[in-house]
């Protein structure tokens, strides 16, 4: 967990996580939960999120970012520009998307499946899962090894 004091993530908004099958590309994956208010300040908000972000980048410049929840009508235009990319298409209230699902990961995920209501809630559950890795062995690769003499030394030739 980052906390904003120290320039990082507040409790409750993100956490880092770095596995130990992470591809190459990525150093950390960085998951946000949002909850914006109907009538809180767009302005505030938007810079809250590029604040934080900007601080755990500049920690873990290869992060991937996933931020998700219900940002209502938040106007996004400057969360696009982050870039991130927002993956919910379809409604997930009523006629309106307000569950959203920003991300720098896009082309490592399927795009979501929009499922029912968990119990009261008027708000669809969203589900998004990674692609699957392909099984056939990637690329060849061609790996030089040095000739060994009888004894297994390997020669300087």
């Amino acid at each position: 967990m980052y906390d904003l004091a120290c320039n990082k993530f507040p409790p409750g908004f993100a956490s880092d996580d770095r596995t130990t099958r992470m591809p190459r590309a990525l150093s950390h994956v960085v998951i946000g939960a949002v909850y914006h208010l109907p009538s809180a300040d767009d302005r505030a908000m938007t810079s809250h999120i590029l604040h934080c972000l900007d601080s755990v980048t500049h920690d873990h410049p290869y992060a991937g970012v996933v931020l998700l929840d219900d940002f209502n009508q938040l106007r996004d235009a400057t969360l696009l520009s982050y870039p991130l990319r927002q993956v919910v298409k379809a409604p997930t209230r009523g006629s309106s998307v307000l569950d959203k699902i920003y991300t720098s990961l896009k082309n490592w995920y399927e795009l979501p499946i929009i499922l029912p209501n968990i119990g009261q809630s008027e708000h669809s559950a969203v589900l998004m899962t990674p692609k699957q890795r392909s099984t056939d062995g990637g690329e060849d690769v061609t790996v030089v090894v040095r000739s060994q003499d009888a004894n297994g030394r390997a020669l300087l030739c």
